[in-house]
């Protein structure tokens, strides 16, 4: 999937919100995150207070940005799946 993504220019980011005690997430936490999923390629940051979730409380929560206007143009609170239309088609509609 994220293979896919980088010649389309689509960039991932990872908000964590809690750590592995279940306290607000710390850059400890972040660091022990890239590690345990292999996310080299991945941004990851500690969102402790969830202030970038974008108006949804519950997780995992998904958000697509749109780069141009830094609007959310896609949101839902479901695990992760392969299948991303929305993120494609922006992608795909901000092409040069």
């Amino acid at each position: 999937m994220m293979a896919e993504w980088g010649p389309l220019g689509i960039k991932v980011a990872v908000l964590l919100v809690t750590g592995v005690s279940w306290q607000p997430a710390t850059t400890d936490d972040v660091l022990l995150f890239k590690q345990a999923y292999g996310l080299e390629s991945v941004a990851v940051v500690a969102d402790p207070d969830g202030s970038l979730m974008g108006g949804l409380s519950g997780t995992p929560q998904e958000d697509v940005v749109d780069p141009r206007t830094m609007t959310i143009v896609h949101q839902a609170v479901e695990y992760p799946t392969n299948d991303h239309p929305e993120l494609v088609a922006l992608a795909q509609q901000n092409a040069p």
